[in-house]
């Protein structure tokens, strides 16, 4: 008897409901199922060899920003607010449109055309970021010396939601239609969106659960068009700890959708305010992590021209080498403990960082704080009569192994 002929009532007496809800979830079981087709299979059985013969017949993307940014990928920038994300992702777009690298990383590509998907600041900001300004006389800000931009660097200003509406159904596809067109518009190959929770509030997206979807989308049109696709990302504030993938407001899982993801943290680093370091949290597949907790990148917000605000490389010298250790920019080294030591204490602890420094010259100075409980200060104060006294022989401002490549 077909499923057409069933006689609910028959079966389940009065209570036909049940019934009903039992063929509907029976209708549910017996979806069609797709059958592997052997006759027109996609898939390719190699052995090892042959896939590394393929492996070396494919092309590996140009780097961007050195191993943290690859050409035709899609790349998470997060930090808190106020640290400067957007600062660094407008820094990205207008020295890849002139074909120079960022922060002194590599950029092994010709001048890009780029399109910035501006979500949260106005022209207003904009201009005070990339001009000089002075007071007039009635107390007004004048600005003037307007930085010039390359023409290959395009900007999209959806800052003000009451000038456009998002429909409530399809915002996602609503979304993405208006960035497809307006970058193949301006023929752009990087895209920054600035940022995602924008298009979550924005989108009719109730829940950061929900944006997997836009973060698939992201990476259809990366495949489908050959983009370069950064979106910036928020964090909560964050208490003081290194920076992880945790750290992504939502969900860790968000870090699972994209290629890569960059953080950027508030430094220590000579009690500037300003001071900031970047983070690979994530690699891309064309290499291994070469920017992570033992080799971070040490810089800070600066005006590099007077008329333009953005991230400055701290070159650092010998006796600042542990600011390659993230850790090192999480402490601050002048904090004042107001501890004093005796003859005896202290002598015992050289001792103590001696021993340490002959086990492993490479012993890192925050590492060698943590294991004798004293503070940076002290370690660098003790290192200096060590040398003095020739206590140790060896270097002590060493370099750890694979850590030689600087920014």
């Amino acid at each position: 008897m077909g499923r057409a002929n069933l006689d609910v009532k028959k079966l389940y007496g009065s209570d036909s409901s049940r019934g009903e809800e039992h063929v509907k979830g029976a209708k549910r079981k017996t979806k069609k199922k797709f059958v592997y087709d052997p006759n027109n299979d996609p898939f390719i059985l190699r052995t090892g060899n042959e896939r590394m013969e393929a492996a070396k017949k494919m092309e590996i993307p140009l780097m961007l920003m050195s191993e943290l940014l690859y050409q035709n990928t899609v790349t998470m920038l997060f930090a808190e607010t106020g640290v400067g994300k957007t600062l660094l992702a407008f820094q990205i777009v207008d020295s890849l449109s002139r074909g120079n690298g960022v922060l002194g990383l590599k950029n092994e590509a010709s001048p890009l055309k780029t399109l910035y998907v501006d979500m949260e600041n106005g022209e207003t900001v904009f201009q005070a970021r990339y001009s000089q300004n002075t007071i007039d006389e009635k107390g007004k800000t004048r600005y003037y010396d307007r930085y010039i931009w390359d023409d290959r660097c395009n900007f999209l200003d959806l800052s003000d939601p009451e000038k456009y509406e998002v429909p409530k159904k399809g915002a996602i596809d609503w979304w993405f239609d208006l960035i497809k067109h307006k970058a193949e518009q301006c023929e752009a190959k990087v895209i920054v969106i600035d940022n995602l929770f924008s298009i979550i509030s924005q989108g009719g997206i109730e829940s950061t659960k929900e944006v997997a979807p836009v973060l698939r989308e992201l990476n259809s049109l990366k495949k489908s068009k050959g983009w370069t696709i950064i979106v910036v990302h928020h964090t909560p504030k964050r208490l003081h700890g290194k920076i992880t993938r945790n750290d992504l407001a939502g969900s860790s899982n968000l870090s699972n959708l994209v290629d890569a993801v960059i953080g950027i943290g508030v430094s220590s680093y000579g009690g500037d305010e300003h001071s900031r370091y970047i983070k690979q949290i994530k690699p891309s597949r064309y290499s291994p992590v070469k920017y992570g907790e033992t080799n971070v990148i040490s810089c800070k917000t600066a005006k590099l021209s007077p008329n333009y605000t953005g991230f400055e490389l701290i070159e650092l010298t010998d006796d600042e080498f542990d600011y390659k250790y993230e850790s090192t920019h999480l402490v601050s080294i002048d904090a004042p403990t107001g501890r004093t030591f005796t003859d005896e204490e202290t002598k015992r602890r050289m001792d103590e960082i001696s021993v340490i420094l002959k086990e492993n010259p490479d012993t890192p100075k925050t590492e060698i704080a943590a294991r004798v409980g004293v503070t940076r200060q002290t370690v660098y104060t003790d290192l200096k009569k060590i040398q003095e006294n020739q206590l140790f022989d060896g270097n002590l401002n060493p370099k750890s192994s694979g850590d030689e490549d600087n920014v």
